[in-house]
């Protein structure tokens, strides 16, 4: 059976170096900068600040992980106003 993955537009893909609001079904939970991202499924991050106390006990500041990019979207800080 062949492996079937989970894509992600080109242009919502994150890039290494930068930082992002992360976003799960439209509600951002995490501000985290992509530490290692080469392409494909899976990216690095460190995370910056958890969003609200819900996502608090569960993000801290320093928390580094791996994680499947297609099941987030990826907000660049510079675009909140």
């Amino acid at each position: 059976m062949k492996h079937r993955h989970d894509k992600i537009a080109k242009e919502d893909r994150p890039v290494e170096g930068q930082t992002y609001d992360v976003l799960l079904d439209g509600r951002p939970i995490f501000e985290a900068e992509v530490t290692d991202y080469k392409g494909g499924c899976w990216a690095h991050l460190k995370v910056n600040k958890a969003f609200d106390s819900e996502y608090a006990s569960l993000y801290s500041p320093g928390d580094e992980f791996q994680t499947k990019i297609a099941a987030y979207k990826f907000r660049p800080t510079s675009d909140i106003v």
